[in-house]
């Protein structure tokens, strides 16, 4: 045999031999890459639901946000109500006053001075009796609790727990009464409208700073 022609046949096998070498070698190449695009899409699958995480908190904090001012609203609602329907009741009150005042400055003023007998004088006070009575029967609902707190002072200066005026406020006088009682009822009657004009402001401004 041809040694030559053997060298040659060695060198093909040993040829072929190192190139399935090298693409066994190649192959492995593919893995690693694969493993990181794998490991990518995880990473970008993991920052999705973080994203979507984080929206959801934001979104369920920003509702409870919007809850609260609504129970906040709802709350000054309750208070301005109240507040009004105390303020109307003091209103009313205040009129009343003033009228029975209208009653007494009309003897007060009078010049000269009705006569003790006078009919027009008797009708005066006879109106004022009346005007009184109404007065008596005024009811003022008290202020919301936590306004009540900051005016509880004043309010029981003036009215008793039933939101009716106290007797002691309104001066009593009839048709016996002389000039001089009827003077100081005026006067009495002066400092009754300016603690229910008082009283309402201070109502006013508690609910303000509420």
């Amino acid at each position: 045999m041809d040694i030559s022609q053997i060298n040659k046949d060695n060198s093909a096998q040993q040829t072929a031999t190192y190139q399935k070498l090298a693409q066994h070698t190649q192959a492995p190449v593919s893995v690693p890459e694969s493993k990181t695009y794998t490991a990518q899409a995880v990473q970008a699958v993991e920052k999705s639901g973080d994203s979507v995480q984080i929206k959801y908190s934001a979104t369920s904090k920003n509702l409870d946000t919007v809850r609260a001012i609504e129970q906040m609203h709802a709350r000054l609602n309750q208070l301005v109500k109240g507040v009004r329907e105390t303020n109307e009741g003091l209103d009313r009150a205040s009129d009343v006053t003033e009228q029975m005042q209208s009653e007494l400055q009309q003897i007060v003023k009078n010049y000269p001075p009705f006569s003790a007998d006078s009919p027009e004088r008797q009708r005066i006070l006879m109106s004022y009796v009346s005007i009184r009575k109404e007065m008596e029967r005024l009811m003022v609902p008290p202020p919301p609790a936590p306004v009540y707190e900051k005016v509880q002072g004043m309010w029981e200066s003036l009215f008793d727990g039933s939101g009716q005026i106290k007797s002691d406020q309104l001066p009593a006088v009839d048709s016996t009464s002389s000039d001089g009682k009827v003077k100081e009822a005026s006067i009495m009657l002066d400092k009754v409208d300016e603690k229910l004009t008082a009283l309402s402001d201070g109502i006013t401004k508690a609910l303000v700073m509420s």
